[in-house]
């Protein structure tokens, strides 16, 4: 059941409206403790923005596909269509090649469609919720 309010300026009802929490910042350390293990949740950072990937915790997790993406920041991993441990290591870049930004840019919106954003990464100066 939706939550609604009294408008006396409308002299109706109109739906409650609540303000999103504030993002929070993810130092790399605590990105890095969101790895699925013990029961903790699973993040994984995309240009700056974390995002909750829990609810596919088995291809997130730590036995799924890509659960070697788990707690980390993912972009360059994606942006060059390698999983290669060197390349999961070296997290965001400073810049991409054309290529690659707008590969980057097609999954930031592909997890931006399936998973709940939950905060940014810290030092991501350009990330936008």
């Amino acid at each position: 059941m939706d939550e609604k309010k009294w408008d006396p300026a409308r002299g109706a009802f109109v739906p409650l409206t609540r303000e999103p929490p504030p993002a929070r910042r993810f130092t790399a350390a605590e990105l890095r403790s969101c790895d699925g293990t013990e029961g903790k949740p699973i993040y994984v950072a995309i240009d700056g923005i974390v995002f909750d990937v829990t609810p596919e915790a088995r291809l997130y997790g730590p036995r799924g596909s890509y659960g070697m993406l788990a707690g980390r920041d993912a972009s360059s991993a994606l942006a060059t269509n390698s999983m290669a441990a060197e390349v999961i290591a070296a997290g965001r870049r400073a810049a991409y090649s054309s290529v690659e930004r707008e590969r980057l840019a097609k999954w930031q919106d592909t997890f931006r469609v399936k998973y709940e954003k939950v905060g940014v990464l810290a030092g991501a100066a350009d990330a936008r919720l």
